[in-house]
């Protein structure tokens, strides 16, 4: 009996590890005819797999057309629209511009731009967040600024921006559930200060609310099984 559950164990190691190979398989093959594109970082399949996970994912899209400080490192024709002050088509080495974050990235990965650490997580943020997080405009510095930061951070090598972020949700995370769970109703203000992840959360928390408390008002929470109610016929 226990050689039976060893080899079945092993038949399902090895079927889920031909899944798993067929599925990199079809992301190379994909990836071969020009339908999607594979990071060259040097990461291990599992995390490449999980990169297309958010392909089609709306905030993700939106999260990556951010505008990122960056600077060129060579000339580069046919670019002059990044560079309003050029007429020749082309981007000077050393010229400043801002691009979209998926952009940037692409453009690192090639050596071509060097990216800055975007305005949104400058010193006076930072100095807001380690005073106030909790009343801190995020949203006006960037709307998907969790998001953002998770992505700029291994592009810039700060380290720091980890610690910030985690400051950040750690205190406004709380805020956010009381207001969720206490307040009958919010000031469009404190709204106003959220990112777009903030607000995905305070909308979680107060439908979670909302159902707890329709199901604490709803009746009764539990039913005799059926089996409990019959009577046990008498000996005879």
């Amino acid at each position: 009996m226990y050689g039976g559950r060893e080899r079945e164990r092993e038949r399902e190691r090895e079927s889920e590890l031909n899944f798993t190979l067929r599925s990199i398989f079809r992301l190379e093959r994909l990836a071969q005819l020009g339908l999607i594109y594979i990071y060259p970082t040097g990461e291990d399949y599992k995390t490449r797999y999980l990169m297309m996970a958010n392909y089609f994912d709306i905030d993700d899209i939106l999260a990556e057309d951010e505008l990122v400080p960056a600077i060129f490192r060579e000339a580069t024709n046919g670019v002059g629209l990044f560079d309003s002050t050029d007429d020749m088509n082309k981007v000077e080495p050393g010229s400043k511009v801002e691009l979209p974050f998926w952009l940037a990235r692409e453009l690192h990965l090639r050596q071509a731009v060097t990216v800055n650490v975007p305005p949104c997580f400058n010193k006076r943020t930072r100095e807001e967040i380690d005073a106030d997080a909790a009343h801190v405009d995020l949203r006006n510095r960037c709307p998907y600024f969790y998001e953002l930061g998770y992505k700029i951070a291994p592009l810039v090598g700060d380290k720091t921006i980890g610690l910030v972020l985690l400051i950040a949700f750690r205190t406004r995370y709380k805020e956010v559930l009381i207001k969720a769970h206490i307040a009958f109703e919010v000031a469009p203000k404190f709204l106003s200060l959220l990112t777009e992840e903030e607000v995905k959360l305070y909308k979680a928390a107060q439908s979670s609310a909302t159902a707890f408390k329709k199901w604490r008002i709803g009746g009764p929470r539990f039913q005799k099984a059926s089996v409990l109610g019959r009577k046990r016929k008498a000996i005879q």
